[in-house]
């Protein structure tokens, strides 16, 4: 680990967590499992710490995920300390408490900027897959402030959009849909984000779509690195993410 987080970790974390240990009691909690996403518009690169353990490291922008990390880690309560920072910096972007999710497994996704401010989103990852191993179970997470209301589309490579309904709808930033099930397999190659209720204002089009069918996961809907106007994240529960990007 490099000197610079060290001296991050003793300046920023030291007295807080001595302090809280005092106060209210502290225990190990041996399944923390956490992968990052920066969703962000215009932070290069980011690091994210979970209660002085920096999990993430140099995630780059435009919906660059890491693979999961695992650890145990100290837990106050129910809650633990969140913090971004600019990658290789002592530069605090964030910090907020949360509880994890149930399974103590999660997709933690960082998005905004510089002017829509940093938000964290903590997306578990205790859903059931689908019954049926030749179909998904998917949820959408719109992370791309200021574009507004948006339909997800995911078919077959030759499907038309024209008079078909989303699969998932969104209404703008920040919005988490429900889980949607859909077929895998060939009917789930092409993933297509058009403007709401308008099939031809296509604003993303990926032709190499490959989900794990059987899988329930996550799509997060990020600005793409670039010239990219945005990138898609897919983040299978249990499986590696990865990032798609327009025109693949």
């Amino acid at each position: 680990m490099t000197d610079h987080i060290n001296r991050r970790r003793w300046l920023l974390g030291s007295a807080g967590l001595a302090g809280a240990l005092a106060g209210c009691g502290g225990g190990i909690d041996d399944d923390v499992r956490l992968r990052a996403v920066n969703a962000t518009e215009d932070i290069d690169s980011i690091d994210i710490d979970y209660n002085d353990w920096t999990f993430a490291f140099d995630v780059r922008q435009g919906g660059d995920v890491t693979s999961y990390a695992q650890r145990q880690v100290l837990v106050i309560g129910a809650f633990g300390l969140f913090e971004v920072f600019r990658a290789r910096d002592s530069l605090r972007l964030y910090d907020d408490n949360r509880s994890l999710p149930e399974g103590d497994t999660a997709s933690v996704v960082v998005m905004g900027g510089r002017d829509a401010g940093i938000r964290l989103r903590l997306l578990d990852e205790d859903a059931d897959p689908p019954f049926n191993g030749d179909r998904l179970r998917l949820r959408v997470l719109h992370a791309l402030p200021g574009v507004g209301a948006l339909d997800v589309h995911l078919t077959a490579a030759d499907t038309p959009l024209a008079g078909r309904g989303a699969d998932w709808a969104l209404d703008g930033y920040d919005e988490l849909s429900a889980f949607v099930e859909r077929p895998a397999g060939s009917a789930a190659t092409r993933l297509r984000v058009t403007r709401r209720g308008d099939t031809s204002a296509v604003l993303f089009d990926n032709r190499s779509f490959d989900p794990n069918g059987g899988s329930a996961g996550a799509l997060v809907l990020a600005p793409g690195a670039g010239s990219q106007r945005i990138a898609v994240t897919a983040l299978p529960h249990g499986g590696t993410g990865r990032r798609y990007s327009n025109g693949g």
